[in-house]
């Protein structure tokens, strides 16, 4: 994790525990911290190699050319991706996470940011193919 994220993590945990904080489930108070902080953009802006293969490989399936694609047409794409090796349950998890519009579909341009950093930070190095990573 990065300063500004410890930073924000301990801010957070004062936050939501003024008086005491219990240790025992430190690991899942992490885990929905950096999906939140996932979530909320809250990560350096710099667009990492990842993110810009990641929104080539949609832009292939958005045929419409909105900057928009279904949760399916997303699924299909990671799959097909030759530099991303994920498991269907990667698959799942990826899409019950990323953010859908009230149509259901996805902004694969702002939702490439945290896609690309969830395969980073919550899945195997070994996802990586080809040394997508920065």
């Amino acid at each position: 994790m990065s300063e500004k994220e410890y930073e924000l993590l301990f801010k957070k945990i004062e936050f939501d525990y003024p008086e005491k904080f219990t240790y025992k489930e430190i690991g899942n108070y992490i885990f929905k911290f950096k999906v939140d902080v996932i979530k909320n953009g809250l990560m350096e802006n710099n667009v990492s190699k990842l993110e810009q293969y990641l929104r080539k490989l949609f832009e292939i399936f958005d045929e419409e050319k909105t900057g928009k694609i279904s949760p399916q047409k997303m699924m299909e794409a990671l799959a097909r991706a030759e530099k991303i090796i994920l498991s269907k349950m990667q698959l799942y998890i990826l899409r019950n996470f990323v953010h859908k519009d009230a149509d259901g579909m996805i902004n694969y341009r702002k939702e490439s940011k945290f896609l690309a950093e969830m395969i980073q930070k919550f899945f195997a190095p070994s996802t990586l193919r080809k040394q997508v990573r920065e």
